[in-house]
């Protein structure tokens, strides 16, 4: 994108070229509905600016044309808790945690659970694949699985099992063009993995 967009603590979505120069005016892009909020998560695609303002997903056109507009409120089916790691996919969809689970947005296609429910634990996309890390709930195994972006419940592969051994979480993933990297972390530390 062109630009880089942020929330104010006056509770606005603004933007700014890429290349503005210091005291540059941001250009507002929509009110957020929550004035002051402070944790949220914000992603771009060809056409919208969406973001999180606890467990509700809002979207506005990102070129300030238009006015917010509520996607879905989350608690009202998936009960309490926040979004984050919010993803555009380029294709209509944006991805996100929620309760501990991986979802693809209703922008426009139907909501996907991606993710077991509960048994979440990070997210990524790349190469037209979503990868996620998942929680065995009885053995404490860490899957690391992927499947088709456009299409998450066709082509599910399990490319990788972490063994339970010291409880492992895999709360960060990256993807380039010919690897997955991961952080595999026991009581807080561990390594950085590839395959």
């Amino acid at each position: 994108t062109q630009y880089v967009y942020w929330f104010t603590s006056n509770g606005k979505v603004v933007r700014l070229p890429r290349g503005a120069s210091a005291g540059d005016t941001p250009q507002l892009v929509a009110n957020m509905a929550q004035i002051g909020f402070v944790y949220g998560w914000i992603t771009v695609d060809n056409t919208q600016v969406y973001w999180s303002e606890g467990s509700i997903l809002y979207r506005a056109p990102k070129d300030g044309s238009g006015s917010r507009s509520q996607v879905f409120d989350y608690a009202s089916t998936h009960g309490a808790s926040t979004i984050s790691q919010l993803t555009a996919d380029g294709a209509g969809a944006v991805y996100l945690m929620y309760a501990n689970t991986v979802y693809r947005d209703r922008i426009t296609l139907a909501e996907v659970a991606v993710s077991a429910n509960g048994r979440g634990q990070s997210f990524t996309l790349g190469n037209n694949k979503v990868y996620w890390s998942e929680k065995d709930a009885v053995t404490s195994a860490v899957y690391l699985k992927s499947a088709t972006m456009l299409t998450p419940t066709t082509g599910l592969a399990t490319l990788t099992t972490i063994a339970a051994t010291g409880n492992p979480v895999v709360s960060n993933l990256a993807a380039d063009s010919t690897n997955l990297y991961w952080h595999e972390s026991r009581s807080n530390l561990g390594p950085i993995q590839r395959m």
